[in-house]
């Protein structure tokens, strides 16, 4: 599952990244370029990281399948992602891929994100120990909230 967040949750604490738009694993797919010449392909490929729209948006708008993101992944980018979700040292490589990842949630935003009428939940991030878990806080007719 791939979150994508914006907006911080100030506490005490930290801040906590707000879930604004979730997209299943089986919308992500790594492709490579096809090669410019066919007779010289001395070229090495560039991979793109293709995102779908999520199931959600297409029972309210069919046509977003037909608009996937492509967002060109290096071994830079990917090094950087995989240290965001382990939990590693953000900082290392966050100037030279801090912009780009966020043109791609802000992308991703603008292409995917619905706004419902009423939301019953809101999805966010907190620490516990050394990684990020997601929790959800429900709201039901009377107002009532429940963490779960």
């Amino acid at each position: 599952m791939l979150y994508v967040t914006t907006q911080y949750l100030h506490s005490a604490e930290q801040p906590r990244p707000l879930v604004r738009l979730s997209i299943p694993a089986d919308a992500l797919t790594i492709k490579p370029s096809a090669p410019t010449n066919a007779l010289y392909d001395c070229e090495w490929p560039k991979l793109y990281l293709v995102i779908t729209a999520p199931p959600a948006l297409l029972h309210t708008d069919p046509d977003a399948a037909k608009r996937p993101v492509s967002w060109p992944l290096n071994l830079l980018l990917f090094e950087y992602i995989m240290r965001l979700a382990r939990g590693g040292t953000y900082n290392v490589l966050a100037a030279e891929c801090a912009l780009s990842l966020r043109n791609l949630k802000d992308h991703l935003l603008s292409t995917f994100a619905t706004t419902p009428t009423q939301r019953e939940s809101v999805e966010f991030f907190v620490t516990e120990r050394h990684s990020y878990v997601l929790k959800k806080l429900r709201f039901d007719e009377d107002g009532c909230i429940t963490l779960f």
